[in-house]
């Protein structure tokens, strides 16, 4: 049985306990065709069955992917309880983004210009108060790098002023910086992207541009620091606020509505 974890996922919410539940509801509605995976070494894309992970039946922590039955899909599992780890956090800040560190056990949650690190080992937020930092936007996508410290941030919207530039905070540093990039994505915002499991890319995928929807796809290279665009021969529907997450142990992300 393979697991899977969420992540990076676009939002329009602050980020509280109750995001993995969001993320796991819009799983729910999902439909065999709307659960696409993209391949690194194929740059393609393609709806899954479950062949990829072991059959039917497979979990993605608590949603359960079943091809069989009356009503196959992704499905919400049945947890045994929500804990709530503390009651002292970040403001309520609208359509912020977060993601997890890919190391420490900690999630950035960047949101109304500001920079916050939770720490779940401690049940501890941290307000970073960075010398430097983006300004501030609505709904960009984020993504850890692998097996690191470090957050890639691209675009958002800064009303009314949509953004495509790429940001990366290192948490050891306590630092942002602008990357000076030859090419990027279009401006856009409520991107879904997610890193390749034990390499050095991000990709990216769809989002908004003043209501008109994406369905290009985008690869940062952390070595190279470049972003190219790939022409898979087939990919998902245009689409925003898409959920994505990587495949552990595989060269695959998921995108999923």
């Amino acid at each position: 049985m393979n697991r899977v974890s969420f992540y990076a996922a676009p939002h329009r919410l602050s980020i509280t306990t109750a995001h993995i539940l969001i993320v796991m509801l819009v799983c729910s509605s999902c439909q065999p065709t709307d659960f696409v995976l993209m391949a690194k070494g194929t740059t393609d894309w393609k709806s899954e069955s479950g062949k990829d992970f072991n059959g039917t039946g497979s979990s993605y922590n608590c949603c359960t992917f079943s091809q069989s039955g009356p009503d196959p899909g992704i499905k919400l599992s049945l947890v045994n309880d929500w804990i709530q780890r503390t009651n002292k956090g970040p403001p309520i800040f609208t359509a912020s983004s977060s993601c997890a560190i890919g190391v420490n056990n900690q999630t950035l949650l960047f949101g109304g210009g500001d920079t916050w690190i939770f720490n779940a080992s401690t049940n501890i937020w941290t307000n970073m108060n960075p010398p430097r930092k983006p300004v501030f936007r609505f709904l960009p996508c984020m993504a850890p790098i692998y097996d690191d410290d470090k957050v890639v941030l691209f675009g958002g919207d800064n009303y009314p002023v949509y953004l495509n530039d790429t940001w990366i905070y290192d948490l050891s540093d306590n630092e942002w910086t602008l990357q000076e990039l030859p090419d990027s994505p279009p401006a856009r915002a409520v991107a879904s992207m997610a890193f390749i499991y034990n390499g050095d890319s991000l990709v990216l995928f769809g989002g908004e541009y003043n209501a008109t929807l994406f369905r290009d796809t985008w690869i940062y290279n952390i070595t190279s620091n470049r972003w190219r665009q790939v022409f898979p021969m087939n990919s998902p529907s245009a689409r925003e606020l898409a959920a994505a997450a990587t495949v552990p142990n595989t060269n695959k992300i998921m995108v999923c509505v």
